[in-house]
């Protein structure tokens, strides 16, 4: 009789707290019109804008505007990056370091080691105190370096990829 009634009580349980679960699950409702965008509305505040250029012709920039836009602080955000550009901006590129050592005449013989393996590179000497460092290329990927790691590192057996700060070259510059 006892497994009987322990049986009967979880029974029970298990029922009663499948159908209060789904109960609540049932009766929950919300309304998301008020959020929705009317598109007649923005149709209405699409505009043409005539816009002067660097070159000083005229362009026309077409604006779409719509209610609740975040554009005054994307305009801001966008207008900074623009600035960045226009000033010379810098990314993180890679470079390949052949050589870093305090000997100077060792450091300049690397360099033009350098040259008989790749003719064409144009390798740096930097003197970053107290070390001398001998670096090749700027590369926006490890990609990139990658074909002229392998021709240098069987000269170089110390040679590496190291990320680099790269100025931003423009159409005009």
């Amino acid at each position: 009789m006892n497994y009987f009634h322990i049986l009967l009580i979880l029974s029970a349980i298990t029922t009663s707290c499948t159908l209060s679960s789904t109960s609540k699950s049932s009766n929950y409702k919300e309304d998301l019109s008020a959020y929705r965008l009317d598109y007649d509305d923005l149709e209405a505040k699409d505009s043409m804008v005539i816009i002067e250029n660097e070159t000083g012709k005229d362009s026309l920039q077409y604006t779409f505007m719509a209610e609740d836009e975040i554009t005054e602080e994307l305009n801001t955000f966008l207008d900074s990056i623009s600035s960045l550009r226009k000033q010379g901006g810098y990314v993180t590129g890679y470079s390949i370091q052949v050589f870093t050592g305090r000997d100077r005449e060792e450091a300049t013989s690397m360099k033009n080691r350098v040259y008989r393996v790749l003719p064409d590179s144009r390798p740096k000497l930097i003197f970053d105190s107290p070390n001398f460092e001998v670096k090749v290329g700027q590369y926006y990927t490890k990609m990139e370096a990658h074909k002229d790691f392998v021709a240098l590192k069987s000269s170089f057996p110390t040679t590496i990829i190291i990320p680099e700060r790269i100025k931003i070259q423009h159409e005009s510059d």
